[in-house]
């Protein structure tokens, strides 16, 4: 009885958990879920409170300082279980921008920081588990039960606060300082009417994620300096919906190119991550997404090539749909259907979002001079200098981010670029590898 007075707030933590684990899923089948989740997070929410308590205690020496810790750990939590209720009478895709792209990107940022403090919590319980046994069996103690859990514990609390300081940084200085990238290229199929082509190339602009207009004025004065010859776009315009690229229409129309500006699908412009009221809605969406690339003069490929033809030499320009080796993308690409009919053609440079389809997908048989792909955002977090490149994307990606390349049979080079995205998407921050414009020169040689 004197535990329960002492731990009311443990007890009906507890008690809200046995409520979502047991009772909501009888009641609410359809999220069984989703609130199966929620309970082990408040169980693993609690479990952290109760060792933040005994390894922080100074923290709660003074009552004003007491509450802060209390609401600042506890809100998110909170938010989330509101988030809950509402999303059972107004589902989450119907929520406006502003809601969706910041307050659960600032849920998000809370969960990626407190992440590093669970792993480290997670490692000094194993070697405590392990002291008990040692304890157990050789009847002794041994340091690490003393000398090492609390401080360990500590230094993942710090390093998630340093990590949760860094994202909201990333948030207000470097999500739309946009780096302009260039690279030049020499090859000798290229025909010499088109030495010194420029290209710039934009990725992944997740238009859905941006409040106001300004980034996409800032990037749009940044690739008419580069009075670029052709210009690029491999994907993902929106998040989910056509309609939120259409308050963007007047500046999206404003890029424009002596070639043409040419733009493909990435796996987010099929609509595939929210739920739709039928299947002919989510056709519709794609639809008018498609419709309105062409409304504002876009070049947009569909499995599909276009030739530039420049005095009497001619190049070609191939643009597929989405097409990933992971089953959780979409695989509608078809490069051969695409390239059909080009093998005259001496010099091909190939649109596709997902870096993963070069190889599997896109071979060295193809003939492929440059494939300009997107899609990882380098997570939107690592490390980038001018020599070097990092970021926790590399465990996931082979390629991506920058350039790749390989020998076809006659000892040709052939290119693989990953642009690391304009926009962002789940966070609204960049943290060490910071929104991209690439710029492209190709020369003959």
């Amino acid at each position: 009885m004197k535990f329960l007075i002492k731990h009311r707030f443990a007890l009906a933590i507890i008690i809200v958990i046995i409520t979502f684990f047991i009772i909501a899923p009888i009641v609410l089948p359809r999220y069984s879920t989703r609130l199966l989740m929620i309970s082990l997070l408040m169980l693993v929410e609690l479990y952290c409170w109760i060792i933040i308590k005994k390894g922080f205690p100074k923290l709660f020496n003074k009552k004003l300082l007491n509450a802060v810790v209390f609401i600042g750990f506890w809100l998110p939590l909170f938010s989330i279980l509101v988030f809950v209720i509402v999303a059972l009478f107004h589902p989450i895709h119907y929520w406006t921008p502003p809601i969706f792209v910041y307050v659960f990107g600032a849920l998000i940022t809370y969960y990626t920081a407190k992440l590093i403090f669970l792993v480290f919590l997670l490692i000094s319980e194993i070697v405590f588990f392990f002291t008990i046994i040692f304890k157990w069996i050789f009847k002794q103690d041994i340091f690490l039960h003393n000398r090492f859990r609390r401080p360990f514990i500590k230094v993942g609390f710090v390093l998630g606060m340093i990590l949760f300081g860094l994202i909201i940084l990333g948030n207000f200085l470097w999500v739309y300082d946009f780096k302009v990238h260039e690279v030049e290229l020499s090859f000798t199929n290229l025909p010499k009417e088109f030495d010194g082509l420029k290209i710039v190339q934009i990725s992944d602009v997740h238009l859905g994620s941006m409040l106001s207009d300004k980034p996409m004025n800032k990037a749009l004065q940044i690739i008419d300096s580069l009075h670029p010859d052709l210009i690029f776009f491999t994907g993902d315009l929106v998040n989910n919906y056509s309609g939120e690229a259409y308050r963007f229409e007047n500046i999206l129309s404003k890029f424009k190119a002596p070639m043409g500006v040419f733009s493909i699908l990435g796996n987010h412009d099929y609509g595939d991550y929210i739920p739709w009221d039928s299947p002919e809605a989510k056709v519709k969406n794609l639809k008018d997404l498609v419709d309105f690339q062409k409304k504002i003069g876009w070049n947009l490929l569909l499995n599909q090539h276009q030739i530039i033809q420049k005095d009497s030499s001619e190049i070609a320009i191939i643009g597929i749909e989405n097409w990933s080796i992971s089953n959780h993308f979409p695989r509608k690409g078809d490069i051969n259907k695409a390239s059909m009919h080009t093998d005259s053609i001496p010099f091909k440079l190939l649109l596709s979002h997902d870096p993963t389809a070069w190889g599997p997908h896109i071979t060295v048989a193809n003939k492929i001079d440059i494939t300009f792909s997107g899609h990882t955002h380098g997570m939107q977090f690592g490390i980038e200098t001018k020599s070097f490149r990092w970021s926790p994307a590399a465990w996931i990606y082979t390629h991506w981010a920058g350039i790749a390349e390989r020998d076809d049979a006659a000892a040709n080079k052939q290119y693989l670029y990953v642009n690391a995205g304009l926009g962002c998407i789940g966070i609204p921050s960049r943290v060490g590898i910071y929104p991209e414009i690439t710029l492209f020169v190709l020369k003959h040689k």
